[in-house]
């Protein structure tokens, strides 16, 4: 097993952490390394609580409650890609409705979208993300307030993270129901903020979204599977 140190790093990690581990399927990650077609993971939604990797036959996600969506094969990068096909805020698809949304400004639907544990937020185009945004700002129908900050885009300083609607992302052959506190977390001045941006880099689907899913690779297969999971007991 191959790895290294680095003396001259960045990023927004905390001093505290000791490195990235590399998951992903080019020869330099652990998974090639260590030569197992299966992996899985459960990010905890409590900082006090301790989140956890499995390889090999331990990482199978089955029982009630499991989905599975295909990967999209990409040779040109070593993350792993799925297919965002809509998002629904509850009920309502933010797709290009021609009822909802004119004609040529709504969110050009299918999108390629990175899943990443090592990117905090959420990340999508800009169109899908206004979109997203339009219908959240309707449903919650309260004042927003400005982040001061200045990182994220949508926050309230007078709603509770239970209160907001839930988002659903749909991807190749599943519907992915999000707990609320996956898409809004709680700042600066007790504000909660939507921890999705828009931006034109390519998309991400950060690992505050993938948060209380236990959520297994298959790349013997090539899917991902999800499954509601209390990540704290799992």
């Amino acid at each position: 097993m191959v790895f290294g140190c680095g003396f001259d790093n960045g990023g927004t990690f905390k001093e505290a952490a000791s490195g990235i581990i590399g998951l992903g399927h080019g020869p330099l990650s652990i998974v090639m390394q260590y030569r197992k077609s299966k992996f899985s993971y459960c990010l905890v939604a409590e900082e006090n609580e301790t989140s956890k990797i499995n390889f090999g036959e331990n990482a199978v996600v089955s029982g009630e409650g499991v989905v599975l969506t295909p990967m999209v094969k990409d040779d040109d990068t070593s993350s792993y890609v799925l297919r965002l096909e809509s998002i629904k805020v509850r009920n309502t698809n933010v797709a290009n409705d021609k009822t909802k949304i004119p004609s040529g400004t709504g969110p050009n639907y299918p999108i390629d979208i990175i899943i990443d544990t090592g990117t905090t937020l959420t990340i999508l185009p800009p169109d899908v993300y206004q979109a997203m945004e339009n219908e959240l700002v309707k449903a919650i129908n309260k004042k927003t307030t400005p982040d001061p900050t200045k990182w994220l885009s949508l926050c309230y300083s007078d709603v509770n993270i239970d209160d907001v609607p839930t988002l659903t992302f749909q991807f190749t052959g599943i519907e992915l129901e999000l707990p609320s506190s996956n898409t809004f977390v709680r700042t600066v001045d007790n504000l909660i903020c939507l921890a999705i941006v828009p931006d034109t880099l390519p998309p991400i689907f950060g690992n505050l979204s993938q948060r209380s899913f236990l959520i297994g690779y298959d790349l013997e297969n090539n899917q991902i599977s999800f499954k509601p999971t209390d990540c704290g007991k799992h």
